[in-house]
């Protein structure tokens, strides 16, 4: 039987939910089907490539930026004929609709959003001409997969793309394993005495909302400690406001985890408290490890992950004082289980055939 050849494509193997969805997907492909080539722009930070799935063919690019890379995509293409390219992450996805009349007709693109386009934009230097931009090329893709209904709606609004131009499919979450490494005796340090651990993980970015969750934390009792797992380039300032709010011994910055499963192990809940996101992966993680969950209501798949799981929060609002209260109503919850039916959807086998029966699609539309 001849086999589809496929192109994964993403710009880095850093330690980002996108990048975990990626191994997640080759890992879990049927390679009796799929000839998979996995092509990451740059291997600069190798956070997951020990997980690569051996099966996969790995091109590292080894160009710095997504748009110097362009030439060397479009060559690799040519060269291969790949019956499908599956991008994910918003500028390389706009990249490759941008050059997409420059590929044989015969290929077939589909971009995996990672957030809220409205969102992202605003955070650029030119947010008008990045709208235009999405509106001009991004339906030229054949497919967008977005993570969440609030994410579909956002891409609907952005650029108006409906049908069959746009399909929901949830992350994965490898269940299995990551209960195998959620064992707290896996984590070499971990020195907090007392009181109840609360753990967030993610860049040290504004959307992610770390500023509003340390000042939580300065408004709560001192028998709470809190985890923040992950790198950017806010972490010298969210380390003034720890000291400028008081609680730099109860805030422990832990840097970058490979297994951040144990850490979340070792904690009583995970807390979430981003201003936006398109569907938190760390969220079904964390829910895979058994920890109940306490998150602000913004757009991005939160209300539709958590809303029927007792034992989670879901704050009122997105400010410190909603956080410090969440936390409060999560304390006097009656039970913190989390059960395995409550993410069983998730599960990488049940989403990684949903994601191959539309790649068997595309590859069979001629």
């Amino acid at each position: 039987m001849k086999k589809h050849k496929i192109f994964f494509l993403i710009p880095t193997l850093d330690g980002g939910g996108a990048e975990r969805v990626m191994i997640t997907l080759l890992k879990h492909m049927d390679y009796e089907l799929f000839n998979v080539y996995f092509i990451v722009v740059n291997l600069h930070n190798q956070a997951f490539l020990e997980s690569v799935d051996k099966r996969a063919k790995l091109v590292d690019l080894n160009i710095k930026r997504v748009s110097n890379a362009l030439p060397k995509i479009i060559y690799l293409i040519w060269k291969h004929r790949p019956k499908l390219v599956f991008s994910t992450l918003g500028h390389l996805n706009l990249a490759l609709a941008s050059v997409k009349f420059l590929l044989p007709s015969s290929v077939r693109t589909i971009a995996r959003e990672t957030n809220l386009v409205s969102y992202e934009v605003k955070n650029n230097k030119y947010p008008d001409a990045w709208i235009w931009l999405y509106k001009a090329v991004y339906k030229r893709h054949d497919l967008i997969i977005c993570q969440s209904q609030d994410m579909l709606d956002d891409v609907v609004e952005i650029i108006g793309a409906q049908g069959n131009k746009l399909k929901v499919i949830n992350n994965p979450v490898d269940i299995e394993s990551i209960k195998e490494l959620a064992d707290c005796n896996n984590v070499i340090q971990y020195n907090i005495k007392g009181g109840l651990v609360l753990i967030s993980a993610g860049r040290l970015a504004p959307q992610k909302g770390f500023d509003v969750l340390i000042e939580a934390i300065s408004l709560i009792d001192a028998d709470i400690h809190l985890i923040i797992a992950g790198t950017g380039m806010e972490e010298s300032k969210l380390k003034f406001l720890s000291e400028e709010k008081g609680v730099s011994d109860r805030v422990h910055f832990i840097g970058f985890q490979n297994n951040l499963y144990a850490w979340i192990a070792c904690a009583d809940a995970y807390i979430l408290s981003s201003r936006y996101e398109g569907f938190p992966n760390v969220l079904l993680e964390a829910l895979a490890c058994g920890k109940s969950i306490i998150a602000t209501p913004t757009p991005g798949g939160i209300k539709e992950i958590l809303s029927d799981i007792e034992g989670c929060v879901i704050t009122n609002g997105m400010s410190a004082k909603s956080l410090a209260d969440g936390i409060k109503r999560w304390r006097n919850l009656p039970y913190h289980d989390i059960k395995g039916s409550d993410i069983a959807k998730y599960s990488a086998v049940k989403i990684c055939q949903e994601y191959q029966k539309v790649f068997i699609s595309l590859c069979n539309y001629e």
